[in-house]
């Protein structure tokens, strides 16, 4: 069950959700530097990540619940995830926290993101990982929803016209509920990074917007090319074409 605005903002205000929060801000600040410099579209519950001076619109789901943020406290949207109040090819980067693993559709949430991003526009997801163990507990929003290893999310990415680009790695240390001091933390996600990259809490995957161009048709002709048919099919056969005396079709082909 997905968890609502109360639990979330409970969780992050808790000495583990700090020490969460922190962690998640440096593996982000890691993958793209230059992330909060963009005009953006923040969607879930991607508070802990931001700054007051970040450049985000914010979107909140209507299953999860909303609250104001940012210097004015207007910067949110309460709006279904699969349909974003926005016109297409507005943001030039979206950060997807607390929400993909949620989704009922994610394919479908993952095609309007692409809609509403700039042509080359970049993606970037944070997921619990299917082979972690903050997955695994209750106590923390991550063990809810559908977890993912990175190669699934690499997938289901590319299929929705998304090229992975980049890669990193978060919360290698157990979900303890007080948490850990921060120089056992940064320790334990710097090591995790080098040799326990499968088990990490979180992955965060950066991909960018693919735009595939149909080739553009213009004046053409045609000609007649002659291929060999098995004997079986000399006859004639309503996919390769009309048969000739000597066993040969014709074929269209285009220059």
């Amino acid at each position: 069950m997905r968890p609502d605005i109360f639990e979330l903002e409970s969780f992050y205000a808790t000495p583990l959700g700090r020490r969460v929060a922190v962690a998640l801000r440096r593996a982000l600040a890691d993958l793209v530097p230059d992330l909060a410099a963009r005009d953006g579209l923040a969607l879930g519950y991607p508070l802990p990540l931001l700054a007051p001076e970040d450049r985000f619109a914010v979107v909140m789901p209507h299953g999860q619940g909303a609250r104001a943020h940012g210097p004015r406290g207007n910067r949110v949207v309460l709006a279904r995830e699969d349909a974003l109040p926005f016109d297409d090819r507005t943001f030039e980067c979206a950060l997807l926290v607390h929400v993909l693993e949620h989704a009922a559709r994610p394919e479908r949430l993952l095609r309007e993101v692409w809609r509403v991003l700039v042509d080359g526009g970049l993606l970037v997801v944070a997921v619990p990982n299917r082979h972690g163990l903050w997955c695994l507990g209750e106590h923390t929003p991550f063990g809810h929803g559908r977890p993912l290893t990175a190669g699934a999310l690499r997938a289901l990415l590319r299929a929705q016209l998304f090229e992975p680009c980049g890669e990193t790695r978060a919360l290698f240390w157990p979900p303890l509920p007080r948490g850990i001091p921060e120089r056992v933390a940064v320790a334990a996600d710097r090591l995790g990074r080098r040799l326990l990259g499968e088990v990490s809490g979180i992955v965060l995957e950066a991909a960018e917007k693919r735009v595939a161009l149909a080739p553009t048709v213009t004046a053409e002709r045609r000609r007649g090319v002659y291929v060999r048919l098995p004997a079986a099919l000399a006859g004639g056969h309503p996919r390769t074409g009309s048969a000739t005396r000597d066993g040969t079709a014709r074929t269209g082909r285009r220059d």
